[in-house]
């Protein structure tokens, strides 16, 4: 793998982990217990990975891996400071 591909997921994985996390604190702070709140913004945060990767040339599952990993972080993250 090349340096600008590796770069590339790096890209995907923080992204993603943005996301995700944003979706997981908003629906937080709006009632939604953490099951409904990491459901929403894993599936929310991947439907966002998958339409961007439509839109590309190339629909790379590796781009996709990395916005999974991504959003599983953003999700992990907050649940691991217990908000």
């Amino acid at each position: 793998m090349t340096m600008a591909m590796e770069n590339d997921k790096v890209k995907h994985l923080s992204a993603s982990a943005a996301i995700s996390s944003g979706i997981y604190l908003a629906s937080r702070e709006n009632g939604a217990s953490r099951f409904k709140a990491s459901a929403a913004a894993l599936a929310l945060t991947l439907l966002v990975g998958a339409i961007k990767e439509t839109q590309d040339v190339y629909f790379d599952q590796k781009d996709m891996q990395a916005n999974a990993a991504g959003a599983a972080a953003g999700v992990l993250l907050p649940i691991s400071f217990s908000f």
